[in-house]
């Protein structure tokens, strides 16, 4: 069950500035650990302070110079539905507070790679119009992607999800890659599309896995699969191509994945 506050606070988030600034951005937004201006930052902070917006473009036209650490984001990422018609790149953050993308919409792609989330992370109904990149991402609480529509591929590599995970109905114009994925808690994806692969190599899988009535073109659930204790997984009613399972056995509808503890 969702538990987030939804109430907006008046010094808005580092990033809904960067995005939503009166004054046109560059194409892509940045967040990274490293060269990080210290002058933009506390221009940004000022800016915050005064509730006013972050125009970068026209305070700092160099666009090298319009670069922010990973560490200066905090808080609540708060987009609900909001409209972002740029490539947004925010890797290696650290998300302290919730990351609500619900209902947003991005116009190029969203790359949150290697990045960490300390509190619930909710992608329910966004639509990223290219490439959804959470490869490395750490996700301490629940994290929500049901009817989560991706025009491109989908990239999961590496995750590790603390908690539940809930991919039911959502969607991939590409191909959804979840390989060396750890799930410790449920990992729904129910009513999953995916128009090309979805690969789940050498996974983990820690509790109940579902994919009812999911769509691929070709589903690899291959190589060692880990469970600490009988893990199931629900493969009733595929839909797709080809199928590759290893690491299971089947019985009365049951994928049991072996253990290797």
């Amino acid at each position: 069950m969702k538990t987030h506050n939804r109430q907006r606070k008046p010094a808005l988030l580092l990033a809904s500035l960067l995005l939503l600034a009166a004054t046109p951005l560059p194409e892509s937004v940045f967040a990274v650990t490293q060269t990080a201006k210290a002058t933009a930052e506390q221009y940004v902070m000022e800016q915050v302070i005064a509730g006013k917006p972050a125009q970068l473009a026209v305070q700092f036209p160099d666009e090298k110079d319009r670069v922010l650490s990973a560490l200066f984001i905090a808080g609540e990422l708060d987009l609900i539905n909001e409209e972002i018609p740029y490539d947004t790149i925010l890797t290696n953050c650290h998300f302290q507070g919730d990351v609500n993308l619900t209902q947003s919409r991005f116009a190029k792609s969203l790359n949150l790679s290697n990045s960490i989330f300390e509190a619930n992370a909710d992608f329910e109904s966004a639509t990223i119009t290219f490439d959804l990149n959470l490869e490395h991402g750490g996700f301490a609480s629940e994290v929500f992607f049901k009817s989560l529509h991706a025009g491109g591929d989908l990239r999961l590599n590496y995750g590790d999800f603390k908690k539940a995970a809930d991919f039911s109905e959502a969607e991939a114009g590409g191909n959804m890659l979840a390989d060396h994925a750890k799930f410790y808690d449920t990992a729904d994806f129910d009513n999953l599309k995916v128009k090309g692969d979805a690969s789940f190599r050498d996974n983990e899988f820690h509790g109940r896995v579902s994919f009812d009535e999911a769509r691929f073109t070709n589903l690899f659930l291959t190589g060692p699969a880990h469970a600490r204790r009988s893990a199931e997984c629900f493969l009733h009613r595929l839909y797709g191509h080809t199928y590759r399972i290893e690491g299971c056995e089947h019985t009365r509808g049951v994928w049991r994945l072996h253990q290797h503890l």
